[in-house]
């Protein structure tokens, strides 16, 4: 009886964790978050996300990259993230951009963009009703 019963709590806990969405953890107003990602050249990275890493929590909060390389962070039916500080990563399918002769690699940006910690991009979002970033991709 006991072990049942201990079969169904753990059966419990670990469906409501898997249940439990990113945003299900949020709380508190998420503040608009939009901006532009441009290449080292000056040219907008025309596909892609941008990923906000909260300093403070770990979650996360992602944008589409669009033609004109504006982006904004949308997800879940939310708009913006929370106040805070994040590290920023660019995401993109290398797939999406032709080979280069010489095998190098193929993206637009170094890699070193694709990882919040080694790309040193940051942001504050703050409690306003506009945030607006510019991200440069230098070489």
């Amino acid at each position: 009886m006991v072990r049942t019963a201990w079969v169904w709590l753990v059966a419990a806990v670990g469906m409501a964790i898997a249940g439990c969405g990113q945003s299900s953890f949020r709380s508190g107003p998420d503040y608009p978050v939009k901006g532009k990602i441009l290449l080292a050249d000056g040219k907008p990275l025309r596909a892609g996300q941008v990923v906000f890493v909260s300093s403070e929590t770990a979650l996360s909060y992602v944008g589409p990259i669009g033609d004109d390389g504006g982006f904004e962070l949308k997800q879940g039916g939310r708009v913006g993230a929370p106040a805070g500080n994040y590290k920023v990563r660019i995401e993109i399918d290398e797939s999406s951009f032709p080979k280069r002769p010489d095998k190098s690699s193929n993206l637009p940006f170094p890699a070193k963009y694709r990882d919040e910690d080694g790309s040193k991009l940051t942001a504050t979002v703050k409690a306003e009703p506009e945030n607006a970033f510019e991200f440069k991709l230098t070489k």
